[in-house]
């Protein structure tokens, strides 16, 4: 056979199952095989052009003709947000819907373009800024940033106070709180990555990432979900990083310079000749044109909130950071101590407690294990009063609704001993399920097969059945015909047995 794994299939493995080329070439190594990485890219290059998305920017969309036209017509947008908050511009253009607007007023949702400005634009997995524009007698509250066409950076938000119009010189203020948060988040995110490849194994690559004001998501590529050694691990290793106060330092060089100095670069990310390299001094180095703090000491401290998979072989981990990590520790003491003033336990010495607890449930779950048994084998006698006798056969059919299939069973081994010789068909809906047994006593096996009639029970009920002749259940989808099959019985056995008669 061939020893080459096609484009198309390494683009679907990637497309659908998440693996990266960077892994399943170290598999296809192992293997002696070898990759065709044109195609794959070919593949890849097709998607993009069907999808129509502006790599440029976020992304995300299809570019409106629009914004085409209007960076056509206008400067680029100088972006200084890596040395600054604050910044003046001139209003190049406003859009307002499908249209290009000279002004916007008071309530109006719109989109500015600035010549120069410090928000940064949604891009790598951060999302775009927030802040506010201001000017003489005019406000306008900036929700989002985005980058749609090219280096044209859009504010998108609603005007609060005043008239703005082309040509308007305003100070564009990003909003410094969630900057830092968003700040924070991505720089743990570059700690997180160099962790998890020292703690899980240099197989861990980034298959995707969010870095937002409240959070960060980072997908990574792991063949199993991480035992809770390994995740108690990842986050102190993290934090002890932030402890230590590592330097960051950002430097803009040569893409052969910085993959020459060891980068690590997203494989189908699309980079120019010259690009920004993060180095958490010690720790990490990534190719990267997010925002970034100063030292890793900034990020003040890390908790993981959940690790769970999102596709075959890539698994992801959300956490936060700063004051947000403090808000989750917060909060989980604060539930502590509710706990711990439920159960009445000092200085939230809830664990003994809740042992003990966990302890009384069980001796109280033995107890009703018991006393329910003791019930069916009371009920038992009561029960077979209602049995019918089909042509020398005692036939017995109960609905008892709140049993499943084990509770079902119980009953009908007790009925059964007690009924020495005969037919028993139990059913019971529980959370709008039916479940149905059928036991027929070994001096009848010859004669009757409890798997064939509980076949034929289900398929009144809309469901599937079958067993052992002595021992049968099925499932059904239709509660409201549980009576008729019950019924049902009683002519199946008398097909078999001979004609119906009550027992007198």
């Amino acid at each position: 056979g061939s020893k080459v794994i096609p484009g198309d299939v390494l683009f679907r493995l990637y497309d659908t199952f998440g693996f990266p080329l960077d892994l399943v070439a170290d598999m296809a190594r192992d293997l002696d095989l070898t990759l065709d990485e044109e195609g794959y890219r070919r593949a890849m290059e097709e998607q993009r052009t069907r999808a129509r998305a502006s790599w440029a920017g976020s992304g995300k969309a299809v570019v409106k003709p629009l914004y085409r036209e209007l960076a056509a017509k206008i400067a680029s947008t100088v972006f200084r947000g890596y040395d600054t908050l604050e910044e003046d511009g001139a209003v190049l253009a406003i859009v307002k819907g499908e249209c290009e607007a000279v002004e916007a007023h008071e309530g109006d949702d719109v989109e500015i373009v600035l010549d120069r400005t410090p928000f940064y634009a949604e891009s790598g997995g951060q999302v775009g800024d927030q802040g506010e524009l201001l000017g003489e007698g005019t406000r306008f509250i900036i929700e989002d940033t985005q980058k749609p066409f090219g280096d044209m950076i859009v504010h998108r938000g609603k005007v609060k106070k005043g008239t703005f119009k082309q040509g308007d010189v305003v100070l564009a203020k990003v909003d410094a709180e969630k900057r830092a948060a968003t700040v924070r988040h991505h720089t743990v995110t570059h700690v997180l990555h160099a962790t998890l490849r020292s703690v899980l194994g240099d197989h861990v690559k980034q298959a995707g990432s969010l870095v937002s004001p409240d959070r960060l998501r980072f997908d990574f590529t792991h063949y199993a979900a991480l035992t809770e050694r390994e995740r108690e691990r990842v986050e102190e290793f993290v934090n002890e990083r932030i402890l230590e106060n590592h330097a960051v330092d950002v430097r803009e060089m040569g893409i052969d310079e910085a993959m020459a100095s060891g980068a690590t670069a997203l494989f189908d990310e699309k980079y120019g000749d010259s690009v920004r390299v993060v180095t958490v001094a010690g720790v990490s180095r990534e190719l990267c044109g997010g925002t970034h703090a100063t030292a890793s000491g900034d990020i003040g401290v890390f908790k993981i909130l959940s690790e769970t998979g999102v596709a075959a072989g890539v698994r992801r981990i959300e956490a936060v950071a700063g004051k947000c990590a403090y808000a989750a520790f917060r909060k989980e003491k604060g539930d502590l101590l509710e706990i711990a003033q439920a159960l009445k336990a000092p200085d939230l010495d809830v664990v003994p407690r809740v042992e003990r607890l966990v302890a009384q449930m069980r001796d109280l779950e033995k107890e009703v294990e018991r006393l329910r048994h003791k019930m069916l084998s009371t009920q038992a006698g009561d029960v077979l009063s209602g049995a019918r006798v089909v042509d020398g056969v005692r036939v017995l059919t109960k609905r008892e609704d709140g049993m499943d299939p084990r509770d079902l069973r119980d009953f009908g081994d007790k009925l059964r001993d007690r009924m020495q010789s005969g037919v028993l068909a139990l059913g019971s809906v529980k959370d709008d399920k039916v479940n149905l047994i059928v036991m027929v006593t070994k001096d009848l096996v010859g004669r009757l097969h409890a798997g064939q009639i509980v076949k034929e029970l289900a398929g009144t009920l809309g469901g599937t059945g079958g067993g052992k002749p002595d021992l049968a259940q099925a499932g059904g989808k239709d509660p409201g015909k549980i009576d008729e099959a019950l019924e049902s019985v009683y002519a199946i056995v008398e097909k078999a047995a001979g004609k119906i008669t009550v027992k007198g």
